[in-house]
């Protein structure tokens, strides 16, 4: 089973820190996203949950499921007492991108915000999402800043293993998404977000 346990590591021992340190975009971002993913009645996959930057904006809606999928289980635990009680079909995953713990076409979104360059294999990790979302299901890839600021902010990390977690161009992003079976509905890269979202077919 895949598990990316040297990564694992880093966000552990960043996770009690991890709210005081990284500053979460502003409500009127996230509530666009979970807008975007229209999340009423179906079952979301956050892949890279961390400490639950997206659930602030998911309290006033009604999921089916909303599976909170990290690698670091200390800041899942973190996500788990902010959140609990307050989030509707909340349930707690720690596993791999790569190597998801879900039924094949069991899930109707996913959303990696602010983690696809973290995924050591992106292409294993984009198979397996296409294996759990249903036909028609959404994926949205987000990041609240810019390719340029991001891979600015990855590549002056003081962790070797950080350093080399890069955004992919637009194009080399849309090339993999569809080499993964993926239809590209939209993308951008602008100062303030970078985002791909597509469609399994």
């Amino acid at each position: 089973m895949a598990f990316d346990h040297a990564r694992a590591a880093i966000f552990d021992e960043l996770a009690p820190e991890w709210d005081n340190h990284v500053k979460a975009p502003d409500r009127e971002a996230l509530q666009e996203l979970v807008d975007l993913l229209d999340i009423d009645g179906l079952v979301v996959l956050d892949i890279g949950a961390g400490t639950g930057v997206l659930l602030q904006a998911v309290e006033d809606r009604v999921p089916a499921r909303w599976i909170a999928c990290d690698i670091s289980k200390r800041m899942l635990e973190i996500l788990q007492n902010k959140y609990q009680g307050k989030i509707k079909g909340l349930e707690i995953l720690v596993a791999d991108s790569q190597d998801l713990p879900l039924d094949d076409q069991s899930v109707d979104r996913v959303v990696c915000n602010g983690v696809f360059p973290h995924f050591a294999d992106k292409a294993a990790a984009l198979l397996e999402i296409h294996r759990v979302l249903k036909p028609g299901g959404l994926l949205v890839i987000n990041h609240f800043a810019g390719r340029d600021k991001i891979n600015q902010i990855h590549g002056s990390s003081s962790n070797e293993v950080l350093r080399s977690d890069l955004l992919l161009t637009m194009d080399e992003l849309r090339s993999l998404l569809q080499s993964t079976g993926f239809e590209v509905w939209s993308t951008v890269d602008s100062d303030e977000l970078c985002r791909a979202v597509a469609k399994r077919p």
